[in-house]
């Protein structure tokens, strides 16, 4: 398994309907258990029952509707006081300690477990005590204490062991398995280096079969293990698991109504896309989880699918956001000396002050860019020609004989029977030259304002041709 890591599998897809997530600021409507807990609670006569207002807060939080799970689970707690009911404070505050983590608030589950778990310490309750021994160690693990999570969770796991509980043993193992993949992962570095390994794996993918045998229901137990899994595989290189783990993990977080995790899994499945090959499935589905991570705001996600997007440009031979920025840097700071000389030179002569000849900048008769652009190890320097005035009057042939003639200083291509229709990348164009053109055209060319992504949106020197006419007889009109 470690040593799969195929760029390109021959297999057949089977279409599935694309899933779509709900605009944001659009709720879906309550599922079936919402509306029975909801009739269940109307139909109470004289005092609620603690577990029906638990139920009604266990059904909000599973529909994402956390302002209306916190309010029910502490009319819970209310009620467990004055009941005296145990068990059911128990539910109620494993229930908010859900709730906080939903929300992200995770001092305050952490908070709320270790004051849960003193107390059925001392009212002798193990399944209370394997209960908040769990919600501790996730808690911890959303900390960053993966340490202090491991130790805490194998505890849990014993202690639903201990009380034969086979379903509450499954969140232990998962967080078993999160736990020891961030302490890998801390360690940086490569597989070897981090200690990742198939043992790692194997107590991921065990996760994975507790999941689908006791609590199949859960599915935002099952999105954790699956999502877990991926995260193993991804380590190992093993990027036909990571598809197939990150697919299921998205699924179920997508029933579970967690959009964030569901966007973390989006990211994964599409960055095992990118490394089987499948670019333009990578950027769909990098793309549905740009939309979630922008709504939540976060930062990480949002450079994870940058990364992403990044990888597919590489594998297309398309400049990186990156690439792009240096080079408008590049060009912000090559205008500013320019300017700042033409200055310091009307300074000169209206001082009367000769300028020295050595003091004169160099010919802007040529773009020399070296690390920017190179073919063939050497730097790529394009002579220029006079530019075109597209104002006075738009020739067609004259704009693709100047494009083809740029064209072929920057591939270093002196054919004659250059292929109009034929795609620069094809042709030997390189990233940092498909930048370069677009520079060069925009001086031969004044006053036509070209796109960035210019060879991308018009990969051929006649589809260029087309597009600049295009442009200079609007102008001109």
């Amino acid at each position: 398994m470690a040593g799969e890591v195929a760029t390109q599998d021959v297999e057949i897809e089977v279409y599935e309907k694309p899933e779509r997530d709900p605009p944001p600021g659009v709720q879906e409507g309550p599922d079936e258990e919402l509306l029975a807990a909801r009739a269940a609670l109307a139909e109470c006569t004289g005092k609620v029952p603690p577990a029906a207002q638990v139920r009604l807060g266990r059904a909000c939080l599973f529909n994402d509707r956390l302002d209306e799970a916190r309010a029910a689970t502490k009319e819970a707690l209310i009620l467990c006081k004055e009941a005296e009911d145990h068990d059911s404070t128990v539910s109620a505050q494993a229930l908010m300690c859900d709730v906080h983590l939903q929300a992200l608030e995770v001092d305050d589950a952490l908070s709320i477990a270790t004051k849960a778990l003193a107390i059925c310490k001392e009212a002798r309750d193990p399944r209370g005590r394997a209960t908040f021994l769990s919600k501790q160690a996730v808690a911890l693990n959303a900390l960053g204490q993966g340490v202090d999570s491991l130790r805490t969770a194998e505890q849990a796991e014993r202690a639903w062991r201990e009380v034969g509980d086979a379903s509450g043993e499954v969140e232990a193992l998962i967080v078993i398995a999160e736990a020891k993949v961030a302490i890998c992962e801390e360690r940086g570095g490569s597989r070897q280096a981090n200690g990742l390994n198939l043992t790692h794996l194997k107590a991921a993918q065990s996760a994975v079969r507790a999941a689908e045998a006791f609590r199949s229901d859960d599915y935002a137990c099952l999105g954790n293990a699956h999502y877990i899994c991926a995260r193993v595989s991804k380590h190992l290189g093993s990027w036909k698991i990571v598809e197939g783990e990150a697919k299921a993990a998205s699924k179920a977080f997508r029933k579970a109504r967690q959009v964030a995790k569901r966007a973390q899994a989006l990211v994964l499945w599409a960055e095992a896309d990118l490394h089987r090959g499948y670019l333009q499935d990578a950027r769909t589905r990098a793309s549905r989880a740009l939309d979630i991570f922008e709504r939540f705001n976060d930062q990480e996600g949002l450079q994870a699918v940058s990364d992403v997007y990044d990888g597919v440009d590489r594998a297309l031979g398309i400049p990186t956001r990156a690439q792009l920025e240096a080079h408008r840097q590049h060009a912000e700071l090559m205008a500013q000396q320019q300017q700042q000389y033409f200055m310091w030179q009307q300074q000169q002569m209206q001082s009367g002050t000769p300028i020295p000849t050595q003091m004169m900048p160099p010919e802007m008769d040529s773009v020399d860019m070296p690390a920017a652009a190179q073919r063939g190890g050497g730097d790529v320097v394009v002579k220029a020609g006079v530019p075109l005035d597209l104002s006075a009057m738009v020739n067609e042939e004259a704009v693709q004989s100047k494009v083809l003639e740029v064209v072929k200083q920057l591939l270093g291509d002196d054919d004659e029977a250059f292929e109009m229709d034929v795609p620069l990348m094809e042709a030997g164009m390189t990233s940092n030259n498909a930048v370069l053109l677009r520079d060069i055209l925009s001086k031969e060319l004044p006053g036509v304002n070209l796109p960035p992504t210019l060879i991308f949106d018009y990969p051929s020197v006649g589809s260029i041709t087309e597009y600049i006419i295009e442009k200079a007889m609007a102008l001109k009109n």
